[in-house]
This record gives structure tokens, C-alpha cells and sequence, in this order.
């Protein structure tokens, strides 16, 4: 279910980035999707002609089981970093993952949100997508505008073999798109530049999801 305005939503009321997300709802046209399978609320936004999620996933699963046969996690095993982070997802879960009405991306979905963003003189969308807080700065480079209202967040990722790595550097998102039975494509923002770059990685890794709203 999808409505106008940014409602009061536990996020908004108990953590860092609802704070955020509430301080600059005036500026972007913001609403409010509510996930029917466990009643999470999420902040949307429309960008262009496309409107995103603008926070990363949380959904577990029906009786809110996560582990390995899921192919859910939470940062670290540190479940305070859902309400800032989000969930990380293997590729195979994040393609079921998505709310009615929404779906996983695909690489040619960010393609059209960077285009988009570059045709309003935005040299480097990936400081416009980067929540303007949370990154850690590196070499007195800027960490982000977030002109877009996306908000992307430093998640990290998880490698199969169960490491967690790049909380506060790096933000890692899956596509619809693979290659193969081993990989699948990501894209990925970091704390020392702007670009949003656009690489493999095995399936069995555990990434973000941002999802986009059905046409």
C-alpha cells in the first residue's frame, strides 16, 4: 500500500535515519509505502518518472526466520543495524523479496534513475544519491548530497563464507540482472567518489535491495 506524505513511522520515531528522512521530507516528494506481510513502513520517493524505495529492505520472511537457508542477514549479527542498514539479501532471495506492487531493479531501472539524474546537471549521481549522513569521509572527499532524496546508506555486504564487509564505506545493491548460474549484477556507491559503478558478484553474497515501484 502506497500513500502521499512521509507518515510517523517507527523508524522515524526510534532511529538515526528517521530523523533524517523526516528533517528533509520538505524538500523531495516523498510517501509512504506500508508492507502488508509484517505491517514495516517504508519511505518512498519519486525521482523522475520512477518511484523508489528510500530506505533499504527489512523484510525477513513469514515467522520472521533469517538465516543461511534464507538468504537474509543483518550487518555484523548486530540486529540494531536493521533500522539504519536495512537487510542483506542473496540474489536469489532479493528477486522474491520485493512487496506487492514492487520488484527488484534491473540494471537498465538505475540506468534510467543515473540518466535521470545527470540530466539535471548532476556531474556525479552518486553523490546525489548518498544520504547527506552515516558515510565515513575518506581523503576530505565529499561523502554526499543527496539531492535526489534517494538516501543511500553505507549497508555493506556479506561474502558467502559469512563475512560482513564495508559497513560505512560502501553501499551494494542488487539488480534483476544476472550472468550465468554463479553471478549477478550490483551496483555500488562508495565513501572516495560519486560514480555509481556497476560490477559482478557471486549470487550467494548478501547485498541490499532498494525496490522500485511496478509500472
Amino acid at each position: 500500500m502506497l500513500t502521499d506524505g512521509l507518515a510517523s513511522t517507527r523508524n522515524v520515531k526510534d532511529s538515526e535515519l528517521g530523523s533524517y528522512l523526516m528533517k528533509n521530507a520538505p524538500k523531495f516528494e516523498y510517501g509512504t509505502l506500508v508492507d502488508d506481510r509484517d505491517g514495516e513502513i517504508y519511505c518512498t520517493v519519486k525521482i523522475g518518472n520512477q518511484v523508489w524505495m528510500a530506505e533499504n529492505l527489512r523484510y525477513v520472511s513469514i515467522g520472521g526466520v533469517a538465516d543461511d537457508d534464507k538468504g537474509s542477514f543483518v550487518y555484523g549479527e548486530v540486529e540494531s543495524n536493521v533500522d539504519k542498514y536495512g537487510r542483506l539479501y542473496t540474489w536469489d532471495a532479493a528477486l522474491k523479496v520485493a512487496p506487492e506492487g514492487w520488484h527488484l531493479p534491473s540494471d537498465e531501472e538505475w540506468g534510467v534513475l543515473c540518466d535521470y539524474l545527470a540530466s539535471l546537471g548532476e556531474d556525479l549521481p552518486g553523490n546525489a544519491m548518498k544520504a547527506a549522513s552515516f558515510w565515513e569521509e575518506k581523503y576530505g572527499l565529499s561523502v554526499g548530497t543527496d539531492s535526489s532524496g534517494f538516501a543511500a546508506v553505507p549497508a555493506g555486504g556479506r561474502y558467502s563464507m559469512g563475512y560482513f564487509h564495508d559497513a560505512e564505506h560502501h553501499a551494494y545493491f542488487w539488480t534483476s540482472d544476472s550472468e550465468g548460474r554463479e553471478y549477478a549484477k550490483y551496483r555500488s556507491l562508495c565513501c572516495r567518489g560519486g560514480r555509481v559503478s556497476c560490477d559482478y558478484s557471486y549470487r550467494t553474497d548478501a547485498f541490499s535491495v532498494r525496490c522500485v515501484r511496478d509500472v
